[in-house]
């Protein structure tokens, strides 16, 4: 009986022994990057069971409050679509039925465009601003269509 409990405890020691580790694995990402993955949302236009455009925005006055504390509400937006053309509709996206203030395409060689969490090689880039407001939930609407829009919501930063 002795004997059983010194092999068990034995082999119970070497298993958790051999389980711990050291240092932790992390990711090995800048600060920026995971900023815009945090507050990045993406959707997907569907029409008759097939992705007709897919939609990703960025909130950027919640990636880094310093620099983009300019008074406007920012977002870095892009559209896919699957006819490989640039969306009329892109400038068209209000914010709580506000109206675009102002616009500037995101270049590749612009140090923005490094840190964008979601890239699509297809896609343009643009920043948008907004008038600031004080409600609670930022609510980005675009029209796909007549018919057809999305809602992408923030919480306000």
């Amino acid at each position: 009986m002795k004997k059983s409990y010194v092999v068990y405890t034995t082999l119970i020691t070497f298993l958790l022994v051999g389980c711990t580790q050291e240092k932790v694995p992390t990711f090995n990402i800048k600060d920026n990057y995971a900023q815009n993955l945090q507050y990045t949302k993406v959707k997907k236009v569907i029409i008759d069971n097939k992705v007709s455009e897919i939609i990703a925005i960025t909130y950027l006055n919640s990636v880094d409050n310093k620099k983009w504390n300019d008074g406007f509400q920012n977002i870095l937006i892009s559209i896919y679509n699957d006819k490989l053309e640039i969306n009329k509709n892109l400038l068209n996206i209000t914010m709580n039925n506000n109206k675009l203030t102002s616009y500037k395409k995101v270049e590749k060689s612009n140090k923005i465009y490094e840190n964008i969490a979601i890239k699509n090689r297809w896609s343009e880039y643009y920043i948008l601003s907004y008038i600031d407001i004080k409600d609670a939930i930022l609510s980005f609407k675009y029209n796909y269509n007549e018919t057809q829009y999305i809602d992408i919501n923030f919480k306000r930063f």
